[in-house]
C-alpha cells in the first residue's frame, strides 16, 4: 500500500493506519508491522519523521517476538532515521530521544533467554556513532557494555559486546574519552579477578588490532598482552601464545627492535620454562610461524603489501579524528573569548551611556578633611571654632580674644579647651605684631610727653563699674 499511495501522500492517507496497527492488542499484528518497519523507513525517504513515535512504540514492546521482528534490521532503521529524518521540516528526527527507547529494549532482551536476539541487538549498536554524540554514547552506552562484560554469562554476548565497545572507541572523537576508556579496559578485564575477564580482554585485543592501526595497539595494549604470558590460569597462557604471531606482525623495524627482542625473549622463556605439554606445543607452532614473518620498514614510502597500505589508512583515520577535535576546541576557545569581549564592551558602554545621562555622577568624589593631631590630642577643625583676635590701635590697651562657635558643634567643652590653648598660643603673637604695626605706622617721631599733658592724661582716667551698684 505504501508503494501504491507514494510517501507524499502516507501522512494523509495511511499514517492513522499505521499507528493503529502499531499500537494493536495482538503480539502478530505488532510484529508484522515490525518485520516490514525499516522498509517503510527506507521508502518514506525524507518524510521518516512522521513515524519516529512509531518506531519507539515498538523498541518499547515488551513482547520479545516484537523485538525479534524489529532487531534484526534496527541498524537499517537506525542508519535511515539518521540519515534521511534531520531535515524532515516540522517532523525532524531528534535522535536522542531514542536513547530511552533503546535502554528499555537491551534491558528488555537481557532479561529474557533469547541470547541470540541480545547478540543482534549488541551488534546494531554498532551504527550509533553515526546517528549520536560521542558524549550521549560515552554516559549512557558504554556502561551497559561494561556490565555485560563483567556479568553476563553467555560467552557469545560478552564478545559482541566488545566488539560494540571497540567500535565505540574508534569513532569517539574526543581524545581523553578515548584514552579513558582504554584505560578502563586494561582496570576492569587484563587486571580482573575472573579468568573470563583476562580471556575477554584478549579477544577486545585482537578486535582493536582489526579496527585500529598498529601504532594505536602498541602505544596502549602490547605491554599489557605480553604481562598475560605469567597468568595462573592454562587457558589464559595458552590464549597469549597463540596471539605470538600476530604482536609480531604489529611491529615495525628500526623502531620497534626493543619490542621484537622483548617479543622474542619472552616467547625463549615459555619454550624453556612451561611445564604445560599443550602449552609447549603452542609456543613451538607460534615460534615457527614467527619465524616466517617478514617485518615492514618505517623508512619505506613504497607499499606493496595491502596490509601495510590498510594500516596507513587506519592512521590517517586516526590523525584526522585528532585535528577535528583541535580545531574544534579552538573554534570553540575563539567563541567564548569573543562572546567575553563583547559582554565587557556592552558593559563598559552602558556605565558610559549611564553616566552621560546622570551628569552628577562625573564629578570627582569629595575627600573628607583630615583631622590633624598636635601632642597625642586631637584639635578642633576651624569649622567647630574660630578665634578673632580684637586690638585697639592704641598702645596701652592689651588685645582682647574673643571666641567664636559653630552653633551647631555638641561638643563644647572640646572646642572651648581647644580655643583656650590656641588663645593661650597668639597672645604674645598678637602683642608683637600690634607693636610692629603702631612702630611702622607713625610717619615722624612724637616729642615725648610734657608734664601738662600727663595731667591732663591722669585726669581723665575713669572709674571701673562696679558690680555692686545697681542701675
Amino acid at each position: 500500500m505504501l508503494l501504491f499511495v507514494g510517501a507524499d501522500r502516507f501522512a494523509d492517507s495511511l499514517l492513522t493506519t499505521f499507528e493503529t496497527l502499531v499500537n494493536d492488542p495482538s503480539t502478530i499484528v505488532r510484529r508484522t508491522i515490525s518485520c516490514g518497519l525499516h522498509e517503510v523507513c527506507k521508502t518514506l525517504g525524507a518524510n521518516v519523521g512522521i513515524i519516529q513515535n512509531g518506531v519507539k512504540t515498538l523498541l518499547q514492546d515488551e513482547s520479545i517476538e516484537v523485538l525479534e521482528g524489529l532487531v534484526p534490521h534496527l541498524q537499517t532503521t537506525l542508519e535511515t532515521l539518521a540519515k534521511e529524518g534531520v531535515n524532515s521540516g516540522p517532523n525532524s528526527v531528534v535522535l536522542s530521544d531514542f536513547i530511552a527507547a533503546l535502554l528499555n529494549c537491551e534491558l528488555s532482551i537481557s532479561l529474557s533467554s533469547h541470547w541470540r536476539l541480545h547478540v543482534d541487538f549488541l551488534t546494531s549498536l554498532s551504527s550509533l556513532p553515526n546517528c549520536l554524540s560521542s558524549d550521549q554514547i560515552y554516559y549512557k552506552f558504554v556502561p551497559v557494555l561494561f556490565r555485560l562484560l563483567s556479568s553476563n554469562r553467555v560467552i557469545p554476548v560478552r564478545k559482541a559486546a566488545g566488539r560494540t565497545l571497540c567500535t565505540f572507541i574508534k569513532n569517539n572523537k574526543r581524545t581523553d574519552q578515548r584514552n579513558e576508556l582504554c584505560k578502563r579496559v586494561i582496570h576492569e578485564l587484563c587486571y580482573g579477578r575472573s579468568y573470563k575477564s583476562r580471556l575477554e580482554f584478549l579477544d577486545i585485543c585482537q578486535n582493536i588490532m582489526e579496527l585500529f592501526s598498529k601504532s594505536f595497539f602498541k602505544e596502549h595494549f602490547f605491554d599489557e598482552v605480553l604481562l598475560l604470558r605469567k597468568d595462573p590460569v592454562v587457558n589464559v597462557r595458552l590464549k597469549v601464545c597463540s596471539m605470538y604471531p600476530i604482536l609480531k606482525s604489529q611491529l615495525r623495524l628500526p623502531g620497534d627492535r626493543l619490542l621484537l627482542q622483548t617479543l622474542e625473549q619472552n616467547a625463549r622463556e615459555l619454550m624453556a620454562l612451561e611445564t604445560d605439554r599443550d602449552i609447549s606445543n603452542s609456543i613451538r607452532m607460534a615460534v615457527v610461524e614467527m619465524d616466517g614473518i617478514q617485518l615492514s620498514r618505517d623508512s619505506s614510502t613504497d607499499l606493496t603489501k595491502e596490509e601495510d597500505i590498510i594500516d596507513r589508512k587506519k592512521e590517517e583515520q586516526e590523525k584526522q579524528i585528532i585535528e577535528d577535535e583541535r580545531k574544534h576546541e579552538n573554534m570553540v576557545s575563539r567563541i567564548t573569548r569573543t562572546q567575553i569581549s563583547s559582554a565587557a564592551n556592552h558593559k563598559k558602554s552602558n556605565a558610559t551611556s549611564s553616566s552621560l545621562k546622570d551628569p552628577n555622577k562625573r564629578g570627582t568624589p569629595k575627600v573628607a578633611p583630615k583631622s590633624k593631631e598636635t601632642d597625642g590630642k586631637k584639635v578642633a577643625s576651624k569649622s567647630d571654632s574660630s578665634l578673632t583676635i580684637a586690638a585697639s590701635s592704641s598702645a596701652g590697651k592689651i588685645p582682647t580674644v574673643r571666641r567664636t562657635s559653630n552653633p551647631n558643634n555638641n561638643s563644647k567643652s572640646s572646642s572651648f579647651t581647644s580655643s583656650e590653648a590656641k588663645q593661650k598660643s597668639t597672645l604674645p603673637q598678637a602683642r608683637t605684631s600690634m607693636t610692629n604695626v603702631k612702630i611702622t605706622s607713625a610717619k615722624t617721631p612724637k616729642a615725648p610727653p610734657t608734664i601738662d599733658s600727663r595731667m591732663m592724661t591722669s585726669s581723665k582716667k575713669t572709674v571701673p563699674f562696679s558690680s555692686s551698684k545697681k542701675s
